[in-house]
């Protein structure tokens, strides 16, 4: 287990992290959450735990004391409080920070399990290779198609040291190489007349973040496909952008993939949580009129908001996380018992 910040959502020209210990990590020595300490007790804790868990104890208490945010549903810090816990936060930034502010005071002074799958991806290095995500999807396709998780660190140099003794990171790679069509963009990038379909319409304008912006472009869906097509290599890949395509047409393609890429991987993020017995803590407050063209302008967040967003700006890729996790519960494949929808904000 290692300690982990969110959000890619927060940090999307996240480049790198801290160089991490390559040595096994042992859990936090566990030391139940009380209610609180008299000066007496905090010293008799002192001195049977030693420091480190007597400041884990009042950083809890204080967790605590902030609760009162949590509007609907269950607070997230009870189930992420066990040291086996492996659930993950989902929902906007601006709201998942108020649950992460409070998660952080109560992970304060212990090793903890990562909190979002954004942490995930920091740590497999793909947040680094998807910067720039228009060549950077086809480092990430050769990575996919290597059994070894050893080559995987090869190919990417910035991902955790400590890989080869994470066993929740090298669970999530090999769940990414089990679906490496999908995640490696391949369906997008087909010639028939089904690719062209899924890059059409709501779809081009959505991963480009912004509607208006998608009628003026001069990039094209085709344009997209038609890069995504084949089997270009990572090597070349540079070289062939250059020629491709101009200088207008390039920052909307990075911008275009990296939306497509990470709207698939956060999903996958649910999937992969449920499969492994632990919950998905999904925060629902939004701000349903708020457009994402405009980033500047003022988010009204509401309790359920999430639940209302306006599909005719370009949608947040946590709206598509919504909806993908209904569908999963009403077909079956996610108990309802996996997810908790829940309200927190300031």
């Amino acid at each position: 287990m290692r300690r982990h910040n969110p959000s890619l959502e927060d940090q999307q020209n996240l480049r790198h992290r801290p160089p991490l210990t390559d040595e096994p990590v042992t859990p936090h020595p566990r030391v139940a959450p009380t209610s609180g300490l008299t000066p007496g007790a905090l010293m008799a804790l002192q001195r049977t735990a030693g420091n480190a868990a007597a400041v884990g104890v009042l950083a809890r208490q204080q967790a605590v004391v902030q609760r009162s945010k949590v509007k609907s549903g269950k607070d997230p810090l009870k189930d992420l409080d066990r040291a086996d816990a492996r659930g993950l936060l989902y929902g906007t930034s601006t709201a998942r920070k108020e649950t992460s502010k409070r998660l952080a005071v109560q992970d304060q002074g212990r090793n903890h399990a990562r909190r979002t799958i954004d942490a995930y991806n920091a740590d497999a290095g793909i947040n680094q290779a998807m910067n720039p995500a228009a060549t950077g999807i086809f480092h990430v396709r050769e990575a996919l198609e290597v059994d070894d998780i050893a080559d995987w660190s090869s190919k990417f140099t910035q991902a955790d040291p400590g890989l080869q003794h994470d066993d929740d990171l090298k669970a999530w790679i090999a769940y990414l190489k089990g679906r490496k069509d999908w995640i490696g963009l391949y369906d997008l990038g087909g010639e028939g007349p089904d690719a062209m379909d899924r890059m059409r319409g709501t779809r081009f304008g959505k991963n480009l973040k912004d509607a208006e912006h998608a009628k003026s472009t001069p990039l094209t869906p085709s344009r997209i496909s038609g890069w995504l097509r084949g089997k270009r290599k990572a090597a070349t890949a540079d070289a062939d952008l250059k020629t491709m395509f101009t200088t207008e047409q390039i920052p909307d393609l990075n911008k275009w993939i990296y939306s497509a890429f990470f709207r698939r991987t956060s999903k996958l993020g649910i999937d992969f949580t449920a499969s492994r017995g632990h919950t998905i803590h999904f925060n629902v407050s939004g701000a349903p009129k708020w457009d994402p063209s405009k980033p500047l302008s003022e988010m009204k967040m509401k309790k359920g908001g999430l639940k209302n967003i306006y599909s005719d700006y370009g949608r947040l890729i946590t709206s598509s996380e919504y909806r993908h996790i209904k569908k999963r519960i009403k077909s079956g494949d996610i108990s309802k018992k996996s997810v908790n929808f829940y309200d927190e904000f300031a």
